[in-house]
């Protein structure tokens, strides 16, 4: 079982990281992700942390990103992506990367 960092302790982190705007949209994520996992029966408060959590990777070092990434065996070979490519750019394992790419 993973153990997360309460909700306090990332909003905590993302207000030392990231601009107030950005903060706030994070927050709003957050809210829909609770509102739209009550009205599909799933766990609220996975969702919310989900939320919570979407843009987290966006600011964690390049190696920290690819070091992870590996740990988990994920790739984006099967998205056309070669093993170079992500060695050298592990920025493409964000969301905002992929979402901009494909």
């Amino acid at each position: 079982m993973a153990i997360y960092p309460t909700r306090e302790a990332v909003i905590a982190w993302l207000k030392t990281q990231v601009s107030p705007h950005r903060l706030t949209h994070i927050l709003g994520v957050e809210q829909m992700g609770r509102e739209l996992a009550q009205v599909h029966g799933v766990d609220p408060e996975k969702a919310a942390q989900a939320g919570l959590m979407h843009d987290l990777a966006k600011f964690f070092p390049p190696q920290h990103l690819l070091t992870l990434a590996q740990h988990e065996n994920m790739t984006l070979v099967g998205l056309g992506v070669n093993l170079t490519t992500i060695r050298t750019t592990p920025k493409l394992l964000t969301s905002e990367a992929l979402g901009s790419e494909w």
